[in-house]
């Protein structure tokens, strides 16, 4: 790092200590390009609703790591620096709070980006004192005594903004895009008649440069090389941070697999190209050798340009193969069929009912099962529901039922969990059933109305019915009455008719 040299009874320009604050920042930014790379990386800055809930956020205090220029203006007395790039850092010190609007249309959602960036701002104004050779008892108070301010503090400061999206049908919403020079770190849902933001309704960007803990506690707890599988099956894929730019041999990575090998694969981390995933005799991994919720570890092998599969635990364990000395990954059921031995293996439950409700519906859900424990069948399911309560129902034949009721705002997700237990007590991963609370749908149009054929003046004994309206979502049917054209009728009951419910109404009177 570089540092100034000053001499005994030298006159000390102010370039000297302004240059001795730049040499700082400069070493800290090459410091931190060593250590972060020269990626954007953000910590901190997560999202949650206010306390009480409302339409705003809480961004927390966080920094960002971004490259841009030394300088873009003048430094006071230095000139501007916009050839040599480093890494700068911006804070944002305090929490701040971000507005989420809800949409005013019927049916319609929007999502917000929040997003951040990095930005260079002077500020604290002070009227400074400067030297008045004329009469230096009395210094001029600013530039040849102007009376101006000047700023004294040039802060990295991190940006942060909510960036609202088009507008559209609840389902068809789409994030926007980050704006030049900021990155996505949270998604935030608003739909039509929402009233407060929950924390379901808040997400991480999945391109979110966030990091998930200290640098330190990252490399000791594995997650710089950890990620969940984004792709499909026979076609893995997975986002690391930081991102993987170029496989090195011997480079080893790990992913938790979201569904099953049904033959020959590749992987792709970060969206580079995909290679072949082979096995450990360097031949293409057979059906099943990855199953649904292994974690899977791969090493990249240069000569054979391609990912090896070192293991796939959780639902696979490894087998030694005869003839060649060595293991591989086999899923559990066919190291079943390979030994003949048991093993104790529970399938993750599916989880079937009605996905989009109003808000209070009763919705009856299904969990099937299976046990690949040789004579193994499902004996429960344990249900927990969004409050944190839990209840177990029996199965039958591996599935059971459970009816809960649906509850939230407009556009929230009333989530149901259910982990399957077999009959030796092993268990499956918990899954999750998302419930989307949606409005009301709009009911048909009456079909009856009914009027007595014959209408009195001035009697009370005339009667009107009408009903035929169809509630497709459950809803309760009522129906009101408005007259036009000619006026001076009077009717028992306007709002709130219920479905066959009689009407009687005055005719007024005529001349003739």
């Amino acid at each position: 790092m570089d540092r100034q040299i000053f001499y005994p009874g030298q006159v000390l320009p102010e370039t000297a200590l302004l240059q001795m604050a730049k040499d700082s920042m400069i070493g800290l930014a090459k410091l931190s390009a060593l250590v972060l790379g020269t990626g954007t990386v953000a910590n901190g800055f997560s999202v949650n609703s206010t306390n009480p809930a409302s339409l705003q956020v809480v961004v927390s205090p966080g920094e960002i790591y971004s490259l841009t220029s030394v300088d873009t203006v003048s430094y006071s007395s230095l000139g501007s620096d916009v050839t040599h790039s480093i890494t700068k850092q911006g804070i944002l010190l305090n929490a701040m709070t971000l507005t989420c609007a809800a949409p005013t249309v019927v049916g319609q959602s929007v999502n917000y980006l929040i997003q951040a960036t990095y930005q260079d701002v002077d500020s604290n104004p002070v009227l400074l004192p400067y030297y008045n050779s004329a009469m230096p008892s009395q210094p001029f108070s600013g530039i040849g005594n102007n009376g101006l301010t000047q700023n004294t503090s040039r802060a990295g400061a991190a940006i942060v903004q909510a960036k609202a999206g088009a507008i559209a049908t609840t389902g068809s919403q789409l994030t926007p895009a980050p704006d030049v020079g900021y990155v996505g770190l949270y998604v935030v849902t608003v739909a039509y008649g929402q009233t407060v933001i929950a924390s379901a309704n808040i997400s991480q960007s999945s391109s979110a440069p966030i990091m998930s803990s200290s640098l330190l506690q990252s490399i000791q707890a594995g997650t710089t090389n950890y990620a969940a599988d984004t792709g499909a099956a026979n076609a893995y894929a997975a986002n690391y941070w930081p991102a993987i730019v170029t496989p090195v041999s011997g480079m080893t990575l790990h992913f938790l697999a979201q569904n099953a090998s049904t033959g020959a694969s590749t992987f792709s981390p970060n969206g580079i190209v995909a290679l072949p995933i082979l096995s450990q005799r360097y031949t293409a991994i057979a059906a099943g050798q990855i199953a649904i919720g292994s974690l899977c570890s791969v090493k990249y092998v240069q000569t054979l340009n391609a990912w090896v599969l070192v293991s796939s635990l959780g639902n696979a364990v490894p087998s030694t193969i005869a003839g060649y000395g060595i293991t591989d990954c086999y899923t559990k059921a066919q190291t079943d069929a390979l030994a003949g031995s048991q093993t104790k293996v529970v399938g993750n439950p599916t989880v079937t009912g009605s996905s989009s409700v109003t808000t209070g519906t009763v919705v009856t859900l299904t969990a099937t099962a299976t046990s690949l424990l040789n004579g193994g069948t499902i004996a429960s399911f344990t249900w927990t529901l969004p409050d944190g309560t839990t209840s177990t129902t029996a199965a039958s034949s591996g599935s059971a039922t459970k009816n809960v009721t649906a509850t939230g705002s407009i556009g929230t997700n009333y989530i149901v969990k259910v982990i399957a237990t077999d009959n030796a007590g092993n268990t499956s991963q918990q899954v999750s059933k998302s419930i989307a609370i949606t409005n009301h749908a709009a009911p048909t149009a009456p079909t009856t109305l009914t009027v007595a054929s014959t209408v009195y003046q001035n009697s009370t004994g005339n009667i009107l019915t009408v009903s035929g309206s169809v509630a497709t979502d459950g809803a309760t049917i009522t129906y009101s009455l408005t007259q036009s054209g000619a006026v001076g009728v009077t009717f028992s009951q306007t709002t709130g008719i219920a479905a066959g419910a009689q009407v009687t109404f005055t005719a007024p009177a005529v001349a003739a």
